[in-house]
């Protein structure tokens, strides 16, 4: 597996290989966000006060211009970009299980639509419910 660069790192420890696989990688991206979603409730579905996870799934434009950008970039060898472009496409397949997707066409595009999801969810309604509680409190208090 170490010749196939399956391993993103690994090593020689008193004999024995250690190291981490693209794979278990993966799986912890998925783990992760499940896991996100499970421990930080919230949303539509769930509002509340509590702290809520707001996932965003960053887009390339389409799998050719990931595979230019990455070639580009010449920090990777063929079997790395080779080995990237496959998990992308795993990788995509996840995107139902994130709040927002934003594609990174125009990085000056994507990132106006990074700022737009972080100030629509700061005026949700769950997040300023106390705010105007006490301000409906406070003119009751004056009657």
């Amino acid at each position: 597996m170490v010749r196939e660069g399956a391993f993103v790192e690994w090593a020689s420890v008193h004999g024995n290989l250690y190291g981490t696989s693209m794979a278990e990688i993966d799986a912890a991206r998925r783990t992760t966000t499940a896991a996100l979603r499970r421990r930080l409730p919230g949303g539509a579905a769930n509002p509340g006060p509590c702290a809520h996870a707001v996932t965003v799934f960053i887009l390339p434009p389409s799998l050719q211009e990931l595979e230019r950008r990455l070639r580009n970039r010449a920090s990777d060898d063929e079997q790395t970009i080779v080995q990237r472009l496959a998990n992308a496409r795993g990788e995509i397949e996840h995107y139902g299980l994130f709040d927002y997707v934003v594609v990174n066409d125009d990085i000056d595009e994507a990132s106006e639509q990074l700022k737009g999801i972080v100030l629509a969810e700061r005026c949700r309604r769950w997040r300023r419910a106390m705010l105007a509680e006490r301000m409906l409190a406070e003119a009751q208090g004056r009657r």
